[in-house]
C-alpha cells in the first residue's frame, strides 16, 4: 500500500493565521475579544523581559517616575476629562450635602488585558477602574484604539 505525498507549494504562507488573541474585560466580564496574526513570528519573542514592557505600554497605570500611563488608562482617562468638563456646571454651587462621601473603592471594578497565543494565556494586567468616572468605564468602547494596540503587540513579538 503505498501513499501520495501532496507536492509542497513554494508559495504557501509562513505563518499560521490568527493564533493571537486579546481580551479587554471589565470583572471578568469580556468588552473586546480580537484574534489577530504575527507576521515573521519567532517563540522566543515570548519571554517576560520582551512581555512587561509591551503590557506596560498597553495597559500600564504608572509606568516611569513621571506617571505615565499605557494606552488604554490614557484613552480612559481623555474620555474621563470629555464627561467631566460635558458635565461641569460653573454656575452652579456646591452644598455640603450634595458631595456624595461614600468610598469610591468600597465595590471596585476592574479592568483586565490579555494576551493568549495558541488558546495558551501568555501575559495578563489589570489595572483598578475606579479611578474613572462609571459612565465612562462601564461604556468602554476601543475600536479606534484596536490597531495601535495590535501594533504594539505585533512590533513586540515579530522579528
Amino acid at each position: 500500500m503505498t501513499t501520495e505525498v501532496e507536492p509542497t507549494n513554494t508559495n504557501e504562507k509562513s505563518f499560521d493565521e490568527n493564533r493571537f488573541e486579546f481580551n479587554l474585560t471589565i470583572n471578568g466580564n469580556i468588552i473586546c475579544q480580537r484574534t489577530f496574526d504575527v507576521y515573521h513570528f519567532k517563540k522566543r519573542n515570548l519571554r517576560v523581559d520582551n512581555i512587561r514592557p509591551l503590557m506596560n505600554t498597553l495597559a500600564g497605570t504608572s509606568i516611569d517616575s513621571i506617571g505615565r500611563m499605557g494606552l488604554i488608562p490614557t484613552y480612559l482617562k481623555g474620555k474621563s476629562e470629555d464627561y467631566l468638563w460635558e458635565n461641569y456646571r460653573y454656575y452652579e454651587v456646591q452644598t455640603p450635602e450634595m458631595i456624595d462621601r461614600r468610598d469610591v473603592f468600597d465595590n471596585e471594578d476592574i479592568i483586565g488585558f490579555e494576551i493568549l497565543f495558541d488558546g495558551i494565556l501568555v501575559a495578563r494586567t489589570a489595572f483598578s477602574g475606579n479611578v474613572f468616572p462609571p459612565k465612562v468605564r462601564y461604556n468602554i468602547d476601543i475600536r479606534g484604539l484596536i490597531p495601535q494596540i495590535l501594533h504594539e503587540i505585533r512590533k513586540s513579538f515579530s522579528v
